[in-house]
């Protein structure tokens, strides 16, 4: 999971589950972390389009009936989640979850401008491939490099297209997520599935930050 809260990138996955690992107009993200030897296989049964981890249905990893029971659902819904959320913003915005990770970011930053290096505390990418994430997007218009007295490597600015690109995706993002997760769920399961998440993310050391999250509008 990177910074800004969202999971990591699986191209492997991503290939496994039929989805684009790299879209023209940006690297898509898989919502399931790094989980090693782990791949997405379609799960048996009648050309079922459910996602599961290679041998989870055989109680890999010495997990009890009742983990399996937890983890095999969790672990199915975020990857999915992710992949439609993914292609939601690809199709109707040009837009990878990368790309709104950056805008946002800058969008909320002092001038609208960020060091390479500040961005990546946003995303994580090593920085060789941020840096070529941020030319695809500056050759898109989205951003634009410059100069800077002291700074190595300049800095990062949003654009106008960029903002506009923006405006146009959270909309997009938001509503996509109340259909596929927040209307699904009772007033009761959502403040459940908050303190759940929460839980877990201060048992893994990550401290939410509303300025690091983008507004879904």
């Amino acid at each position: 999971m990177d910074r800004s809260g969202r999971p990591g990138t699986v191209t492997g996955e991503l290939e496994a589950a039929g989805a684009d690992p790299e879209a023209e107009t940006g690297e898509v993200e898989s919502a399931a972390g790094d989980h090693g030897a782990e791949v997405l296989t379609a799960a048996a049964g009648g050309g079922s389009d459910v996602l599961t981890p290679a041998g989870a249905s055989a109680g890999s990893g010495g997990l009890t009936p009742a983990e399996e029971r937890l983890w095999l659902p969790f672990y199915t819904m975020q990857v999915e989640l992710w992949r439609r959320l993914s292609r939601k913003l690809q199709t109707e915005a040009g837009l990878s979850e990368p790309d709104l990770t950056v805008l946002s970011a800058l969008h909320g930053a002092p001038e609208q401008r960020l060091r390479p290096s500040q961005l990546g505390e946003f995303i994580d990418y090593e920085k060789s491939r941020l840096s070529r994430h941020v030319d695809r997007m500056a050759a898109r218009g989205l951003v634009r490099r410059e100069p800077q007295p002291g700074a190595r490597g300049g800095v990062v600015v949003l654009t106008d297209a960029g903002r506009g690109a923006l405006d146009r995706a959270l909309p997009i993002r938001a509503a996509h997520l109340r259909s596929v997760l927040f209307d699904a769920l009772s007033a009761e399961q959502t403040a459940q599935l908050e303190q759940i998440s929460t839980t877990v993310s201060a048992h893994l050391g990550l401290v939410p930050s509303p300025a690091r999250v983008p507004d879904c509008g």
